[in-house]
């Protein structure tokens, strides 16, 4: 509380002075005042500490028009004065310019985001690449995140549910590659979960097909998993390689399941039931 109304007096009377003398005894009867209550100036005087001096600098700051600073006669400060080295306008000019920066990093996230969705590390990486200051771009992405406009979750199970539904990835593949993007394991498993359930079985699926064809029956509940989609997607890529060579078009098929991390018994399966189903047609006339 001292130093505080010390601070008050000399900025309020240290134009005046143009000797250090004289300021100083002004600051010396502040400091008896402040201690002694309605003591006389004289006496408050010799009350003050006598290594106190007050320096007035030449120095012009706009919103600090003396430059002062307080020390002591051994040269340290004195206790919760600090001294200062820019003006307040200097500071002030220097925080809007880190405002600026992280507004602009924001606002490129924003356009990053406008596009496609995107992990927290693929928004730093590229916002590196364009030149912005780590600690801007990490102050941008805390508010992003802080509002709900980018969160690793959604976007962990958006990208799961894009690459399983348009390009039929494994469960595997899309695993690795979350974490290639910065996605905690927590995260991804709780996006496989949101796509998957507990998992393809294409065994059990497969076998399920046989028994009710067999029988000449078909639930609804078959048509309805992730295993008959992932069926009716390799039976487009199956047709699509249909003038190969029989050998090619095996060496073929297995290439691209292996590509998208499917387990190799699940791909072995499937093979069977697309060979199974080509030699049916054969029989009835269709190929």
């Amino acid at each position: 509380m001292r130093a505080y109304r010390l601070l008050q007096l000399v900025q309020q009377t240290s134009r005046g002075f143009e000797a250090g003398a004289a300021l100083r005894g002004t600051v010396a009867a502040a400091w008896g005042s402040s201690a002694g209550g309605g003591a006389s100036g004289g006496s408050a005087a010799h009350r003050a500490p006598r290594s106190l001096v007050a320096v007035p600098r030449a120095l012009y700051h706009k919103r600090n028009p003396f430059g002062f600073r307080v020390v002591r006669e051994d040269g340290e400060e004195l206790p919760g004065v600090k001294n200062l080295e820019l003006s307040i306008d200097e500071m002030d000019e220097q925080r809007k310019k880190v405002e600026r920066g992280v507004e602009d990093a924001k606002a490129a996230a924003l356009k990053l985001l406008g596009a496609r969705a995107h992990s927290r590390k693929e928004l730093k990486v590229k916002l590196l690449e364009k030149g912005h200051e780590l600690h801007d771009v990490r102050d941008a992405l805390d508010r992003l995140q802080s509002v709900g406009l980018q969160s690793d979750e959604e976007f962990a199970e958006t990208f799961a549910r894009s690459k399983w539904r348009q390009s039929k990835w494994g469960a595997r593949r899309i695993e690795l590659e979350l974490h290639h993007r910065g996605v905690s394991q927590e995260l991804a498993a709780a996006a496989l979960r949101s796509v998957f359930g507990e998992g393809l079985d294409m065994r059990q699926h497969l076998e399920q097909m046989h028994d009710e064809d067999a029988h000449g029956q078909h639930s609804s509940s078959l048509f309805a998993g992730p295993e008959q989609m992932l069926l009716e997607g390799v039976r487009r890529q199956w047709e699509r390689m249909a003038r190969l060579t029989e050998e090619a078009r095996r060496r073929r098929f297995v290439a691209w399941m292996q590509r998208r991390g499917h387990r190799w018994d699940d791909i072995r399966g499937l093979l069977h039931q697309l060979e199974k189903e080509d030699a049916q047609r054969a029989i009835d006339g269709e190929l």
